[in-house]
């Protein structure tokens, strides 16, 4: 994930706009990859 640790935005607002896009699409890719490991442990 380089995506986390450079910045495209240059202002202020659309930085922490951006950040918090990262973030959630960060948390939602933990979750699925979570979910998908316990379905194949489970198999």
């Amino acid at each position: 994930m380089t995506s986390r640790y450079f910045s495209p935005c240059p202002l202020s607002s659309v930085q922490r706009k951006c950040r918090d896009t990262h973030v959630r699409f960060a948390t939602i890719g933990s979750q699925h990859n979570r979910q998908r490991n316990s379905y194949a442990l489970s198999n």
